[in-house]
């Protein structure tokens, strides 16, 4: 694929994404809304703290993610099947393992307490049920891999405002029968229900019958090797963004007032679908960079990366300016919250950061790359925490905000674009100087 026709595969993901996000964004500040009026502002940061528990987990692929998507983008359709059955039978494995854990964490100290929320309508079983449904999703998230390393990343993105629906529908149906303490365990359902269709349409189109799946799985030594040198680095990077991200609400519910967490839990699901628009647009890159280095053309990757990585961060302006004018007036029609307009500046320019980090991401996911990417992720999660922690009494709702934002652009982007254009430098040192050949 040439550097236009993956621009213009960006732009149609976009474009595509652009047309879904008033669906999803209606959906999500419906479903959000019905809660609100439900149970109140701060029963509702507790159970937005509860039900991004699984965000929290996303390593539970082990970084299997990341050679799915190196695998199919390479042409070897054979090989990334190969490493689809191998990562069904690992992942079913580690989500068996994380469910254990999960219920006897539960059982065992209770995860009310550790979250530091209260446990006076949440029994045991509300939990064991909502471990079940959030584990269960994991091997089915293969599926979005497949379909972008297959350069199907518009498929993918139309299929996800499945989950959406499904949640707000879900909701609709708790508030209907007046059973409130199912709120934490809808948006579980609805990303399963999502997971598994993506995943029915992936094995189809990567021509992988669904009995096959469960048959005993042929391991090659190259495999193996592979899967190790990749996703090896994955697995940290995936460890570290839900850690810095993720962990917000944790702080807050800890450090900080149940007020704060309801106003970071009522900005935050706005974010979530604005995230979502720009991050569906620079998944196109991952498979695009890949196909680039099989074909021995790396130089050709990096100046696409140069000036995609231009456009985003002009679309990161742009982006960030539309979601601080427009967030508070939509905020308060639907929810009638008065979010902090420091909250919303500060989610504005974390939107604006993750913008223009997203390109350098998804470029360095070769197995050396990679490493030297999940190093700048360990130290962003750990700058995240620690200055949220230090600010979080005197910030509120906006130290977490604010400190992955700095984390992100002084641990990630800057370290990253030196990376580039060090290797870069290197790359055009070792060449022959023009005029001389070598014998």
């Amino acid at each position: 694929m040439t550097g236009t026709g993956v621009m213009h595969r960006f732009a149609r993901t976009g474009f595509l994404r652009l047309l879904l996000f008033p669906v999803s964004g209606v959906a999500s500040l419906t479903g959000a809304g019905i809660i609100v009026r439900d149970v109140g502002l701060t029963e509702f940061g507790v159970i937005s703290l509860i039900i991004t528990l699984p965000l929290l987990i996303p390593f539970a692929d082990l970084g299997i993610s990341a050679v799915l998507v190196n695998a199919f983008s390479s042409g070897d359709i054979q090989k990334g099947q190969r490493l689809a059955r191998l990562a069904w039978f690992v992942l079913w494995s580690s989500a068996a393992l994380i469910l254990v854990a999960v219920i006897c964490i539960e059982l065992g100290f209770g995860w009310s307490r550790i979250l530091g929320v209260s446990t006076s309508d949440r029994s045991s079983w509300i939990w064991i049920v909502f471990s079940i449904v959030m584990v269960s999703a994991i091997p089915f998230g293969i599926g979005q891999r497949i379909l972008t390393g297959l350069d199907r990343v518009s498929l993918a993105t139309g299929l996800q405002i499945l989950f959406p629906i499904a949640n707000v529908f879900l909701v609709c149906l708790v508030h209907f029968f007046r059973v409130p303490q199912l709120y934490i365990i809808t948006p579980g359902i609805s990303q399963l229900v999502s997971t598994a269709a993506i995943f029915a349409v992936a094995i189809r189109k990567a021509d992988i019958s669904f009995g096959s799946l469960f048959v005993s799985v042929a391991v090659y030594p190259g495999d193996l090797k592979r899967l190790i040198s990749t996703a090896a680095p994955m697995f940290v990077v995936m460890v570290g963004l839900p850690l810095a991200f993720q962990s917000h609400r944790i702080l807050l519910s800890h450090w900080s007032t149940r007020a704060e967490l309801g106003n970071y839990a009522v900005a935050v699901a706005l974010y979530v679908p604005a995230w979502s628009l720009v991050s569906a647009m620079g998944i196109n890159l991952w498979p695009y960079f890949s196909r680039a280095r099989e074909l021995k053309s790396e130089n050709d990757a990096r100046l696409v990366l140069y000036r995609i990585g231009a456009i985003f961060a002009g679309l990161g302006v742009v982006f960030a300016s539309v979601f601080f004018l427009l967030a508070p007036f939509v905020t308060d029609v639907w929810s009638s919250v008065a979010v902090p307009t420091s909250l919303w500046a500060g989610f504005s320019l974390l939107l604006l950061v993750q913008t223009v980090q997203l390109p350098l991401g998804m470029f360095l996911t070769t197995p050396r790359m990679l490493a030297f990417q999940a190093a700048c992720v360990a130290l962003m999660a750990m700058g995240t925490i620690g200055l949220a922690q230090f600010f979080v009494g005197s910030l509120g709702a906006l130290a977490p905000v604010l400190s992955s934002a700095v984390a992100v652009f002084s641990l990630q982007i800057v370290p990253g674009a030196l990376y580039v254009f060090f290797s870069s430098s290197a790359q055009l040192s070792r060449r022959p100087k023009a005029g001389l050949s070598s014998r």
